[in-house]
């Protein structure tokens, strides 16, 4: 696998087991979705029955992340154009 792929913990990753999302991360994701839908609208946005709702909002995500040691980032998203990636490989 390329260094620079996207490896997503889904939501999926949750349901079933409170601790999914952080065993995935340690299994090698390395990218997070989590579910910021206004609790208002949240019963029309129901994509796994049963999911655990986060609880406190974002903190204790931010603070499972950074126990693991990672670093959230700050921009985009994007991936590195190949022609970027591939120079870090030649190094």
């Amino acid at each position: 696998m390329t260094g620079d792929t996207h490896l997503p913990a889904t939501t999926a990753s949750g349901v079933l087991d409170p601790q999914g999302r952080k065993k995935a991360l340690l299994a090698g994701a390395n990218v997070i979705m989590p579910d910021i839908t206004p609790l208002k609208y949240r019963k029309y946005y129901e994509i796994y029955p049963g999911k655990r709702q986060s609880q406190g909002g974002m903190e204790p995500l931010i603070l499972m992340i950074n126990s693991l040691g990672r670093v959230i980032g700050r921009g985009a998203g994007n991936r590195r154009p190949h022609s970027e990636a591939f120079e870090d490989r030649k190094g």
